[in-house]
């Protein structure tokens, strides 16, 4: 509810067609941001549903790698993003 009252009065148009349209630009923390602020206006949000929207919009080195984990079974949200910052991190130090 807190994360609704913060972000919730952004409202540019049809949130998942924002959503479709986000493309990470910099970095996977601004982009992680961006995401939350749309995704925070959305009442009921399916794991499923979130995941695809947010690895669609990662840079495509990290999105071809984030497919291949999920190959692997659901990842909850929160361990989600936490390993598109390690993979952003794994591709930076090549």
């Amino acid at each position: 509810m807190e994360l609704i009252e913060r972000y919730g009065g952004i409202k540019e148009g049809d949130v998942f067609k924002q959503l479709a349209s986000l493309q990470q630009l910099g970095s996977v923390e601004e982009y992680i941001q961006e995401f939350e602020r749309l995704t925070s206006q959305v009442k009921c949000f399916p794991n499923e549903q979130f995941t695809g929207y947010f690895i669609h919009g990662l840079k495509e080195g990290i999105r071809g790698r984030m497919r291949s984990m999920r190959a692997l079974g659901p990842l909850l949200r929160s361990r989600l993003l936490n390993v598109a910052h390690a993979v952003e991190y794994e591709l930076q130090e090549r």
